[in-house]
Formats: structure tokens, sequence, C-alpha cells
């Protein structure tokens, strides 16, 4: 018996997908939260950005709040370094809210030009981060960006990639 439904949670749109009868877990496959120290930075920054006004206040507790109430089981929590020096501190943040959180699955992140792209793929599988957030428009590169092939090519067996598409802005105004 299959079933599908959509609701919504944390003020982005969630999707549900049970192939057998039963218990119907809720995953919802989009949402952020930011470190204490820059929450309210970021969520300034993607007022402003997108002209919304975002639900909460960025971090994960209020996140975790919020899931519970709209009834979601566990939250694909994605994480992006805009420049390279951030791709470490920004991975450790995905992986620390993974295992602090059961509700959390962790996705780090990558930047092309960040040089030691290899190594931070092994620490973060070893990690348990089961994917990977490109923001394009947020990190100043583009898809078609040759530097993107290997990190491709050496992640697609390990990593689901979640990346960010579809701004009015072209990276290189972003």
């Amino acid at each position: 018996d299959r079933h599908n439904c959509t609701m919504r949670a944390a003020g982005v749109s969630t999707l549900c997908f049970s192939v057998f009868t039963g218990p119907t877990m809720r995953i919802d496959i989009h949402t952020h939260a930011f470190h204490p120290k820059i929450a309210h930075k970021a969520v300034d920054h993607l007022n402003n950005f997108y002209a919304v006004a975002c639900a909460g206040d960025g971090t994960i507790d209020h996140l975790l709040a919020r899931e519970k109430h709209a009834g979601v089981d566990k939250c694909v929590v994605l994480c992006a370094a805009t420049t390279p020096a951030q791709v470490i501190p920004a991975n450790n943040y995905a992986a620390s809210l993974q295992n602090a959180h059961d509700e959390v699955i962790g996705f780090g992140t990558l930047h092309p030009g960040y040089a030691n792209w290899e190594a931070e793929l092994r620490r973060i599988r070893a990690a348990g981060l089961r994917g990977l957030k490109l923001h394009p428009d947020f990190q100043g590169f583009r898809l078609d960006d040759a530097r993107l092939l290997p990190i491709f090519e050496a992640a697609q067996k390990d990593f689901i990639f979640e990346i960010h598409i579809g701004d009015n802005t072209s990276p290189e105004k972003n």
C-alpha cells in the first residue's frame, strides 16, 4: 500500500513517503540551524537576501521545537561554507548536531576552492554525515565549474547532494 503526504513544517515544505503499511516517518529534508554565535546574523542575511521573514531564530533548539510541534520525526540540517575557510567549521557543526540530536541527519559541505577536499570527504564520511550541501550562489561558483567534477566523482557513492539552485541573482552578483 502506497501513501504520500505533504505538510508545512518549520516554514518549509516537507514531503513524506511510505512504501509499506504502518507508521510513516516524517522527515523534513531541507532545514538550517546555525551556530548560536552567528544564528542572528545568518537569519538577518536570509531575510534580507530573499525578502522573507524566516520562521525562528536560526538555532537548533528552535528548529527542533518547531519540528516536534509539527509532528516531524527527523530533519536534514544543511550546512554550507560560503568560503573555503568555513568548510571545516561548518562540517564540525553538522557532525556535532547529528551526534547531539537523534532527530538530526547532518549534511556537510565542500567548497570548490577548498584544496584539501579529499581528506575532508574521508573525515565527514567517518563522522557519519550523509550528504553534502552546495550553494553555488552563496559560495560563488557555477555548477559547470571544472573543480567540482572530481568532487562529484569521489563523493557520489557515499553522499547525497543537495544543491541550491534557482535564485534570480547570478553567482557573480551574489
